[in-house]
């Protein structure tokens, strides 16, 4: 009898052993399980928030466009340099990806090396323009300012580029001075609205 009842005691224990063996199993068993959804979920949110916040118009501005190498045109008005007398520049935007609106980025102008350099003040003054041409009508459809570094849109452009557009620059010349060209500067497309990248053009002449 009493040997009975201490089988059925140790019966007793291992079967309550082996529960407490099975519990602990299986609490570290959903531990593991609530750290991996966690971590799923969290990249899960990270690719949702990445995807919302780079869009079509936060992608690389050098991926979109590029410049092409700019040529001195001073003296020669009839690619877009109003006076004779004065330094002016034509260049060439090629556009690589989808088409860029000038809305989409400011204008620069840096050294060589990166350093930020001034805009000529005949640029700046109210005789210096800088003026996007379209290659189907040869007119200015749009215009900077680097002053405040906005754009002017002329109707009925729509501000979108694509390639064979080019950028005139009209700097000083003779009558502000031999340092108003760009020799030696590059020009720099500078993103906004989320773009990052910079597109330089080659050294001006």
């Amino acid at each position: 009898m009493h040997r009975h009842r201490r089988r059925t005691c140790r019966a007793s224990h291992r079967l309550h052993g082996v529960g407490r063996r099975r519990r602990g199993v299986s609490d570290m068993v959903a531990a593991i399980l609530a750290v991996a959804i966690t971590v799923i979920l969290a990249t899960v949110l990270y690719i949702a928030i990445v995807s919302l916040t780079h869009t079509s118009g936060t992608a690389p501005l050098g991926s979109e466009f590029a410049w092409g190498a700019p040529s001195n045109d001073t003296y020669i008005t009839a690619n877009g340099c109003s006076t004779g007398s004065h330094y002016c520049y034509h260049i060439e935007i090629v556009v690589i990806g989808r088409s860029v609106s000038v809305n989409q980025f400011v204008l620069a102008l840096q050294t060589p090396t990166g350093a930020p350099a001034a805009w000529p003040t005949s640029v700046t003054a109210a005789g210096g323009t800088i003026t996007v041409i379209s290659p189907s009508t040869g007119m200015a459809v749009a215009q900077y300012w680097p002053l405040n570094g906005s754009w002017q849109i002329v109707s009925p452009f729509t501000g979108v580029l694509g390639s064979g557009f080019t950028l005139v620059v009209f700097c000083g010349g003779a009558a502000e001075g031999a340092n108003q060209g760009l020799w030696g500067l590059e020009l720099v497309a500078v993103g906004t609205n989320g773009y990052t990248g910079t597109v330089a053009s080659t050294l001006f002449s």
